[in-house]
C-alpha cells in the first residue's frame, strides 16, 4: 500500500485508486485499535480485509493502466486505418487517371492512324490522277496554263517559184 501510495500518477489514475486507500487506510487503523484493545483475532481479520483493498487498488490501477495502453492503441489503429482508407481512395483515383490516360492515348493513336491513312490515301489518289491524264503536247506553266507548242521549221524549199517578196533576184535573172 505505501508502494501504491508513493508513486506519482496522474490525476484520472489517483482518482481510480483514492476509494480503495482509503478503504485499507481505514482497515489498517480499525486493526491496530482491535490489537491495542486485545482482540488478535478480529485484528487479523481487519490486516486481511486492509490487504484486500491494497490489491484492489493495485488492480483497478493495472486495469487503468492497461485500459489506456488500449486506449492509446485503439487511437493508432484508427489512425493507421485512416491513412490506409486515403492511400487506397488515392490509388483507386491514380488507377482510374491511368485508365482515361491509356483510354485517350487509344484514341489519340487511332486518330493518328486514321489521319496517316487518309493522308497516304488522297496522295496515292492525287498520283494515280496524275498518271492517267493524257500528255498534252507542250508543258504546264506556272498557273497551269498550257503552254503553245513549238513551231518546227521545215526545211524543204518552198514549191514552184515562189519567191518571197523581199528576196532580192538573182543576178541574171529577170
Amino acid at each position: 500500500m505505501k508502494a501504491l501510495e508513493a508513486q506519482k500518477r496522474d490525476a484520472a489514475l489517483a482518482k481510480v485508486v483514492a476509494e480503495p486507500l482509503r478503504q485499507a487506510k481505514s482497515a489498517l487503523e480499525r486493526a491496530r485499535g482491535a490489537r491495542v484493545s486485545g482482540d488478535a483475532a478480529h485484528a487479523r481479520m481487519l490486516d486481511a480485509v486492509a490487504l484486500e483493498w491494497a490489491e484492489t487498488a493495485r488492480d483497478l490501477e493495472r486495469a487503468a493502466g492497461a485500459e489506456a495502453a488500449a486506449t492509446s492503441a485503439a487511437g493508432k489503429s484508427r489512425d493507421v486505418a485512416t491513412r490506409v482508407e486515403r492511400a487506397r481512395t488515392l490509388l483507386e483515383e491514380t488507377q482510374a487517371r491511368r485508365g482515361r490516360a491509356a483510354a485517350e492515348l487509344e484514341r489519340a493513336e487511332t486518330e493518328a492512324r486514321d489521319a496517316a491513312a487518309s493522308a497516304a490515301a488522297s496522295e496515292q489518289g492525287r498520283i494515280d490522277a496524275s498518271k492517267k491524264k493524257p500528255a498534252a503536247k507542250g508543258s504546264a506553266g506556272k498557273d497551269g496554263e498550257k503552254k503553245p507548242a513549238p513551231v518546227q521549221k521545215s526545211e524543204a524549199k518552198p514549191e514552184g517559184d515562189a519567191t518571197p517578196k523581199d528576196a532580192k533576184p538573182k543576178k541574171g535573172a529577170k
